[in-house]
């Protein structure tokens, strides 16, 4: 119950799914009775009565009520499925805001990341929500139809309704198991599909193309695809086995079931104790009766069995607690001129006993260019994610213009920042969509230009055949373009650079580029981050010519800070690493 009132409060039902789905329940439960009791006194009117008025009414009666009923229930269909698509599509944006609202740490943990995968192969293997609610209504549907079969059949003996329960109990056995033993093969199911769905992702990927073939791995890879194939293969000869077992014994069931029930009724009818009208009502009362409690009972595994697979979807809704919430900003709390202050800054990352960062203390005043250098895992990325409240510190507070980080609503702290990071991402969209991205309002197309122009891509753009309506890659559209990474790298700057934050943030910024074009872009950077806070990261050196600060990072730790000329004095861990690289460009 909590949960319709959870996805009803966020809009996912609407009234107008639950009220057709009621309305067919109700239509369905009554309809069978027309086709039980109608025909047994249209027979009893032949071997009786013949009035050729009363059995005129009766056909047109019986013809009518399942004509009507088919054209309505398939109207009706029709309209209910426009709202289940409706239902399923606001399920997906209530999943999906939920998600895109947790904070990218809670993200990164393992568990979070398990439920989302579940979460999408569930929906996949259970049909949906719908899928789900229509189950319920099958069975509400069902109960009625059955409470008034029980009604019809106990007028004429009890007993009947105890035989075909007892058919119905092994049926339902039967379905149960085979239940079970679906549910063992999907889950086996689902983790060969994500090893077989990696795999020939791969090999379709022209990414691995060259690598593949340089180095044979296509045996490998078409090794691990025939194992999954094979193992697959087993588990469904196994479950068509139990499939056969189980369906001949359900079988074998219900035809000595029928046979007893027709053995009684004709005992009945021999006797004078019923008309052959009843005996065919009784009769088919009795196969109404079974068949509905039978679809009753698979209704109820079908609830089940949809929701084990729904379950982690509405585990992950629990996770709505803990989507970032926007408060409304104070005057004093967001301002463009922001001052940064690491105070005592420790992180240790989940299930890790030791801190990537410690005790880090450091003031970027606005304005200042700083340069963060370290050896790999020094600390130097994380550092940024801390910053950029990607991540929450272990120990310690970060403060903007003396105020925590974390006082600051989120939608607006994030305002502050451009950056481009060292794992940046492409949108498989136009190069516009990739510059401007969810940008409010319409396009500045001098501002997209000119960002463009700054980070060297531009003329590359200006060549292409749609120029800034150009797809990026073919996903969507096969006459999009691929780029080299260095391409890419400079349409992530541009996406920077168009943003225009006060503190711009750039994480291994030309790492795909080579040293001229690498030298243009910092020259850029460095006049365009005029009157703002820029801050560099990069194994390579060339950033700490430009800047007014350089901060050296060791296992964690804030080691040496200064300007270029007074790091190279103190002749420690930055002049070794300035050293060691300038011998290769001498």
């Amino acid at each position: 119950m909590s949960l319709l009132i959870k996805l009803k409060s966020a809009g996912v039902i609407n009234i107008a799914y639950i009220v057709l789905r009621l309305v067919k329940m109700l239509v369905s439960s009554a309809y069978p009775f027309a086709n039980i009791i109608i025909p047994r006194l249209i027979i009893d009117e032949l071997l009786s009565g013949r009035d050729i008025n009363r059995l005129t009414i009766l056909v047109a009666s019986i013809v009518g009520i399942n004509l009507t009923y088919k054209v309505f229930t398939s109207a009706l269909d029709a309209f209910i499925q426009k709202q289940a698509s409706k239902v399923d599509l606001q399920y997906e944006y209530f999943i999906s805001d939920i998600s895109m609202g947790l904070s990218y740490e809670l993200l990164e943990k393992d568990v979070v990341i398990q439920l989302i995968k579940q979460a999408r192969e569930g929906k996949n293997r259970s049909g949906g929500l719908t899928s789900l609610i229509d189950s319920f209504f099958f069975l509400a549907t069902n109960i009625i139809t059955t409470l008034g079969l029980i009604v019809l059949i106990a007028s004429l003996d009890f007993w009947l309704i105890l035989l075909a329960v007892i058919t119905i109990i092994i049926n339902t056995w039967v379905q149960s198991n085979l239940k079970k033993s679906h549910i063992e093969f999907f889950n086996v199911l689902m983790k060969h599909n994500t090893k077989f769905m990696y795999l020939s992702g791969v090999i379709l990927n022209r990414r691995y193309a060259k690598d593949i073939r340089l180095y044979e791995a296509n045996r490998t890879f078409t090794t691990k695809m025939d194992e999954f194939a094979m193992d697959v293969d087993t588990w469904f000869k196994k479950t068509g086995r139990k499939q056969t077992k189980h369906s001949m014994l359900s079988h074998l069931t219900d035809s000595i079931s029928q046979a007893v029930i027709y053995g009684y009724l004709a005992f009945q009818f021999l006797g004078g104790l019923i008309t052959i009208g009843l005996f065919t009502m009784y009769a088919t009362a009795v196969t109404a009766f079974t068949n509905t409690i039978v679809d009753a009972m698979k209704n109820v595994l079908d609830i089940r069995e949809k929701h084990k697979w729904l379950k982690p979807s509405f585990d992950f809704m629990e996770y709505q607690s803990a989507v970032n919430k926007s408060v409304e900003p104070s005057e004093s709390q967001m301002t463009e001129s922001p001052s940064i202050e690491f105070r005592s800054v420790s992180f240790r990352y989940e299930n890790s006993e030791t801190y990537a960062l410690k005790g880090v203390s450091m003031l970027i005043p606005y304005g200042q260019k700083l340069s963060i250098v370290g050896m790999n895992g020094a600390g130097k990325t994380t550092l940024i994610k801390l910053l950029m409240r990607l991540y929450t510190p272990t120990e310690g507070e970060i403060l903007i213009n003396g105020k925590n980080a974390n006082d600051y609503p989120v939608d607006e702290y994030y305002k502050l920042f451009s950056a481009v990071f060292q794992d940046f991402k492409l949108l498989a969209g136009s190069v516009k969509e990739n510059v401007v991205c969810i940008e409010s309002g319409v396009t500045q197309e001098n501002k997209l230009k000119s960002s463009l122009i700054k980070s060297g891509v531009y003329e590359r753009v200006e060549k292409m055949p749609l120029k800034y309506d150009t797809q990026i890659y073919k996903l969507f559209d096969h006459e999009g373009i691929d780029l080299s990474g260095g391409e890419e790298q400079r349409l992530a700057i541009s996406r920077a650079l168009y943003k225009n934050a006060p503190v711009v943030i750039m994480d291994e910024p030309t790492s795909a580029l080579d040293p001229k074009t690498e030298y243009e872009i910092y020259t850029g950077l460095d006049r365009l981050a005029e009157n703002k806070t820029s801050i560099y990261i990069s194994h390579r050196m060339t950033s700490c010519m430009f800047c007014d600060v350089v901060a050296v990072f060791d296992e964690g730790r804030l080691v040496q800070c200064g300007n270029h000329k007074e790091l190279i004095k103190q002749n420690g861990i930055y002049a070794q690493m300035f050293n060691t690289q300038a011998q290769y460009y001498l």
